[in-house]
């Protein structure tokens, strides 16, 4: 069963748009989205499990240049 997730990026301001066209890149990413408010993109990613969202985050997110900290939202429904 697929698992979609949001993420919340705090991210450097100079960096926001390139991270946000970095992420659209990877076929997990659903939506990616520059935001106002407390965190600066959402991410909707589409994974096949929990596993695979920590190897994205991994792999995918945190080496990101600008990438400040991130806040994982699962869907349970």
């Amino acid at each position: 069963m697929e698992t979609f997730v949001y993420i919340f990026i705090e991210a450097e301001q100079t960096e926001t748009w390139k991270i946000t066209q970095e992420l659209k890149k990877y076929s997990e990413v659903v939506e990616a989205h520059c935001v106002s408010g407390p965190y600066d993109i959402i991410v909707q990613l589409k994974v096949p499990d929990i596993k695979s969202l920590s190897e994205f985050l991994n792999s995918s997110v945190y080496p990101i240049s600008g990438v400040r900290r991130t806040l994982s939202n699962i869907v349970v429904d």
